[in-house]
Formats: structure tokens, sequence, C-alpha cells
């Protein structure tokens, strides 16, 4: 009887840690600063163009934290909390300008934000950051897209021009050396 409850209580350990270390490698996977003090500001936006919750954000180029939830909080608001390494509390001033990038070009979404170049107190724990719309890459491949149809329809119609113009010359110098010939 004893050794099936010292069983039960290996199980239950094993079980317990196993739990536990799968969580921890998820946290860790998912970039959530656990061993870093941190601070949560928030800003919002009408579109977040494919951003998800884990996704890293930028300050200068360089992480400094992750994308912590996303709410929508009406028709026309979406918002972003986000964890950053509270070092950064020294750093990004409160009027600082929050926009969503890519990796690359087409890669996955991430968070930028820039200062401004003005006198302005920096962020607390809790701080709702201006956020400014840029253009979705979609939104950007379309573009291109019809601005390559566009300049094909045009130098279509310029070699229709350029071969009637080059039939009216030939005629002309082929009418011209007849007459010499003559």
């Amino acid at each position: 009887m004893k050794k099936s409850k010292d069983y039960i209580k290996l199980g239950v350990f094993v079980i317990a840690g196993l739990a536990s270390l799968i969580i921890l490698l998820y946290m860790i996977g998912k970039n959530r600063n656990l061993f870093d003090k941190t601070i949560t500001v928030q800003t919002r936006f009408e579109n977040v163009h494919g951003l998800m919750v884990g996704n890293n954000v930028r300050f200068a180029g360089i992480d400094v934290g992750t994308v912590k939830d996303i709410e929508i909080v009406n028709d026309s608001c979406i918002e972003v909390g986000m964890i950053l390494k509270k070092e950064m509390d020294k750093i990004i001033k409160k009027n600082a300008i929050v926009t969503i990038g890519t990796e690359g070009f087409v890669g996955y979404k991430l968070i930028n934000i820039e200062n401004k170049n003005e006198n302005a107190p920096y962020i607390q724990n809790g701080d709702l950051l201006s956020a400014k719309s840029g253009p979705d890459t979609d939104e950007l491949i379309e573009s291109v897209g019809k601005t390559i149809a566009e300049i094909s329809t045009a130098s279509i119609q310029l070699k229709a021009v350029s071969y009637t113009h080059l039939d009216v010359y030939k005629r002309q110098y082929l009418e011209n050396e007849q007459w010499r010939c003559d």
C-alpha cells in the first residue's frame, strides 16, 4: 500500500514538472519576457493588418518587447497592448508614434515605435501612445500590379504608334527613291 502511494506521488510530481516545462517553453517561444522587468503600454489602430499577439515590438530597429493583446474596442478602433522592457521607460517618450510594419517585404507584422524630436516626458506603465496608419503590404502589391498593367498598356500603344509612323517614313523614303531613279 505504501509503494502505490509513493508511485502516485511520483507520478503527480512528474506530470506537474512536465506541465511546468511545457508552459515555460511555450512562454519563452512566444517571447513573453518572463524574467525581465516590463511595462505595458497601449495604442489604437483602425486596422491591424494581420498583427498577432506575440509579434515583436521594435524601437529604432531593436526588439524591445512583444504584442501582449489585441482587442476590438468598437467597429473602427482596435487597441493593441504591448509589453516593453522596463528600461524603455527612460527612452521612449509619451509623444512617440506607433506604426505597423513588416519583417521584409511580405514577412510577418511587427510594431515600430519612433520618438518625435520634441521635448516630452517619458512613458509610464499603462500609457496610450499615438498611432499612425501606414499603407498595407497587400495594398502596395495591388498598386504595383495596377502600375505594371498601365505601363504594359502604354508600351503596346507606343509600339503601335511607332510602327504607324515607321510605315509612313518608309513610304516617303521609297517614293523619294523612286522619283530619283526615274
